[in-house]
């Protein structure tokens, strides 16, 4: 039997599962320790529901400072992603790779992957 040796949290953006918008989370995530995570997933289009770049870079912030070293972000979104991965690249994010538009749910997507040194 396969054991998980990290636990992810997210919330949704509304709608689609649980009603909860990812700011409900962010204080759990805060409490987290530093380099808690192997791998950080952001699917789903949460990011661009936010108001504003602000709380968009404070998310990916969080995001990246929970992150193992070597370990890897995934984050899959409509919104403007060329921002997230300029975030991750001055946060010292390393192999930042925007990946081809893609149409999903009638609304252009597309992934942006990077990795924390270490």
């Amino acid at each position: 039997v396969a054991v998980a040796e990290d636990v992810t949290v997210d919330a949704d953006s509304g709608g689609h599962t649980d009603n909860r918008p990812l700011a409900a989370l962010l204080p759990i995530v805060l409490r987290l320790r530093d380099e808690s995570w192997v791998v950080v997933l952001k699917a789903l289009m949460t990011l661009h529901r936010l108001d504003d770049n602000h709380q968009r870079e404070q998310v990916i912030n969080e995001m990246f400072r929970t992150l193992k070293p070597s370990g890897r972000i995934l984050i899959h979104d409509t919104g403007d992603t060329a921002f997230y991965a300029d975030v991750l690249r001055a946060l010292g994010a390393q192999n930042v790779a925007l990946g081809a538009w893609e149409w999903l749910w009638l609304m252009a997507a597309r992934t942006i992957t990077a990795r924390k040194q270490g």
